[in-house]
Formats: structure tokens, sequence, C-alpha cells
């Protein structure tokens, strides 16, 4: 939450109180239960939109981050075995994988319709990784309740690249906007070997 950000929540929470405390001497009985209710919710809904707010940006940095850790594991696993993870299973189409620890809808376990390629359970990609790197960490999306865009990872492998990305909330350099709120921020390398292969 930025300082801007906690200042409106304390001043609003700070004016809400002193409209309720202040009411009762200068309106009438009946008139100060309304005003009071009025404004303790106008209070109470600008505390929690300003709160959501910086809710929704701290997720964000914590998902670009996390881009960062997966992409920097999938870096690592190309440089020690000379290719990409899953790349052993690609017939030439693309493959994917949603990066989550916990069950995923229905939708999300298959490519969107008339897509090409396959999504790849994501114990796999794991299992994958772990096979070369030994116990790595891989990170999953803060977020506990799925709410607008997809909170998950992805990898994604087409045959010569490999791209790690997630959906943000907020616009930020280096995103894509695909909707309302809904920013992909993605990195992407090269499958080559070591050695250029």
């Amino acid at each position: 939450m930025s300082w801007l950000e906690r200042v409106l929540t304390i001043g609003a929470v700070v004016v809400s109180a002193a409209l309720v405390l202040a009411v009762p001497f200068f309106l009438p009985a009946w008139k100060q239960k309304i005003v009071s209710v009025v404004v303790g919710i106008a209070g109470l809904l600008a505390t929690a939109l300003l709160g959501y707010h910086g809710y929704r940006r701290q997720l964000d940095g914590v998902r670009v981050a996390n881009v960062k850790s997966i992409f920097q594991l999938v870096q690592r696993f190309r440089e020690k075995t000379g290719r990409c993870p899953l790349q052993g299973r690609s017939s030439g189409e693309p493959l994917g994988v949603n990066i989550s620890n916990r069950p995923l809808p229905e939708q999300y376990r298959r490519p969107p319709p008339g897509a090409p390629g396959s999504i790849i359970p994501s114990h796999e990609f794991v299992a994958e990784l772990r096979s070369a790197l030994g116990e790595v960490e891989v990170q999953f999306d803060p977020q506990r309740v799925p709410f607008g865009p997809p909170n998950f990872y992805q990898y994604q492998f087409d045959g010569s690249h490999f791209g790690v990305a997630a959906s943000l909330w907020f616009d930020r350099p280096g995103t894509k906007q695909l909707g309302l709120h809904y920013y992909k921020y993605e990195l992407r390398g090269s499958c080559a070997g070591p050695d250029g292969q």
C-alpha cells in the first residue's frame, strides 16, 4: 500500500468517526440515526476499496517476483540438461502448464477451444524441474480465492522457446492488457542448450 493510499484510508476512517461522533450535537434524533448509518457505510466502503486497491497492488508485486523465480528455475534446468522442462514430451505441438497448488476448474485443464497443444498437470512440471535441480521450491500464486483474472502461473513451451507468465490486476512495464484489470506479465527465453544448440 502506497503512502497516499494509507493517508486516504486513515483519513476516511478519521472523518467517518468524527462525523458519527459529531452528528448527535447538531441534528434531531431521527436524522442522527440516518446520517450516522450513511456516513458509517460510506466510511467503511471507502476504507475497504482503498485497502483492496493496495492489496491487489501487493499481490501483483508478489506475482512478478514469483514469475522471475520460476523463470530462473527453468533457465537453471535448461543450463543443466540442455533442454527445457517437458521438451522431451513435445511432438511439435505447444505445451502449457497452469502452475497451481490447488485444483483448477476444468476450463484451465485443457487448451482453449480451437487452440493446438495440451495442458500438462503442474505436479508433472514440478517433478521434472526437481529431477534435474533437486528439491527446489516452486512459487504458487498468493491469492487463495479464485477471483478476477486467472490466479495461477503459466509455463508455455512451443518447441524452441518457453515463457513464464502471470495475470496482474494493474498495468506495469512489460505487461499486455487483455481486459479490465487483466494484464499479462511474461518472461520469455530460448530452449537452446548451454552450447546454443
